[in-house]
């Protein structure tokens, strides 16, 4: 109440809460990480073959789903898994290497002077390499076996490649094969088996 000579004036004075403080921001979760490659070892394999072209002019379709090309001489042959991406004029499959048509055994002649290759393919892989052992021959060593030849046959390997390479071989006349068989790792797992036969023809 405040008075003032001749009246009397009342004021009524109201107090009001201060403004509320402000909710906390809550920011998103983060984005979770991405799920790793399947097979759950850092790796995402299409497959791993011999980087040939051949391996026999015929074909036939086995029990278990592989694709067969072969020689009639007998001298050469491959073995192939997945599905072909390459056909002839009559629909047959070629044997050309594609992403999902591998070749994992291959028997050729003696005279791979320019190398032969394999390669582990994919889009992630994790600590990519071959193991190898010569039949006969003792795990990793990269030198064939002596036979009835002249010259030598040795495996080289750098991440997911592998070469077989011969330098000045020649052929004594038995028949016989040095037989080779290679393994591709990847994130610290086996993923693929491949075998080679390097013929040698009697005569």
């Amino acid at each position: 109440m405040q008075t003032v000579p001749g009246r009397s004036v009342e004021i009524e004075m109201q107090l009001r809460p201060g403004a509320a403080a402000p909710e906390p921001v809550t920011l998103p979760p983060a984005p979770p990480e991405p799920p790793p490659p399947a097979g759950g070892c850092g790796c995402d394999v299409h497959g791993a073959g011999w980087l040939v072209s051949g391996g026999g002019e015929l074909s036939e379709q086995l029990p278990n789903g592989q694709t067969r090309f072969y020689s009639q001489w007998g001298d050469a042959e491959s073995r192939w898994t997945g599905t072909p991406a390459h056909h002839d004029a009559g629909g047959n499959p070629l044997p050309i290497p594609a992403e999902q048509f591998h070749c994992h055994y291959l028997k050729t002649t003696y005279l791979p002077e320019n190398g032969l290759y394999a390669v582990l393919q994919g889009r992630a892989l994790a600590d990519a390499h071959w193991t190898f052992q010569w039949q006969g021959g003792a795990l990793g060593d990269p030198k064939a076996p002596g036979g009835d030849y002249s010259g030598g046959f040795r495996v080289n390997t750098w991440g997911n490649v592998l070469q077989v390479i011969g330098g000045a071989i020649s052929h004594g006349g038995s028949e016989f094969a040095l037989s080779l068989t290679a393994w591709a790792h990847c994130g610290g797992q086996q993923v693929a088996e491949l075998t080679l036969d390097i013929y040698f023809p009697g005569y």
